[in-house]
């Protein structure tokens, strides 16, 4: 297939050139010159400054410089891509960016919105929680404990406050208890936790 490098090297050798020869005249590096007829691009400058080495070239062999340029745009940028991908494939380094940080927030944002939402709704599908605890005293029997902040509680069929943090605290008259307490704790959907808990002295 007809290059750039190919046609200049013709040219050249047609007026019976040396590179040195162009190299002085055009006060190009014969390395450089070297690469462009061979098409070793990998040894060349970039697309630019390789553009302004095959015009001179050319023009100093009197070869069509708007020729040499069209092969040189048809054959350059497809090893220039080869090239930017190879190096981008070879790099393993990590480069943190403004996208990856906006990309990580919305990704733990999403993860603690579905964590909460998850545990919201098993928190309202299983029955509360209960732990209760029963002392007899001078003035009476103290009970109390922890259930879910969204249950509602009873103490021996007696409604109870509970508080945001699902604390709850009655005193009873020792005539209201006996040898046990029944506790029972009833969510927001139906789910009940009863506990029946003996009285400590």
């Amino acid at each position: 297939m007809r290059t750039a490098g190919t046609l200049l090297q013709q040219k050249r050798e047609e007026k019976n050139i040396s590179l040195e020869f162009v190299a002085n005249r055009t006060k190009i590096k014969e390395k450089f010159l070297e690469a462009l007829e061979r098409s070793d691009w990998s040894s060349l400058p970039n697309f630019t400054v390789t553009q302004g080495f095959a015009r001179s070239y050319a023009t100093t062999v009197g070869a069509d410089p708007d020729l040499v340029l069209a092969l040189l745009r048809r054959d350059f940028p497809k090893i220039l891509t080869q090239r930017v991908l190879k190096e981008i494939s070879m790099s393993d380094r990590f480069v943190w960016t403004p996208r990856a940080t906006v990309v990580s927030v919305t990704l733990l944002a999403t993860v603690a919105v579905v964590f909460y939402l998850v545990r919201q709704y098993f928190l309202f599908v299983s029955p509360p929680y209960l732990e209760v605890t029963a002392i007899r005293s001078e003035k009476g029997v103290v009970v109390s404990g922890k259930t879910s902040s969204f249950a509602t509680l009873e103490v021996n069929n007696k409604p109870v406050l509970v508080g945001q943090d699902g604390v709850f605290s009655l005193n009873l008259e020792e005539s209201e208890v006996g040898q046990t307490v029944a506790v029972k704790a009833l969510s927001r959907n139906g789910k009940e936790t009863t506990r029946v808990t003996p009285v400590a002295q």
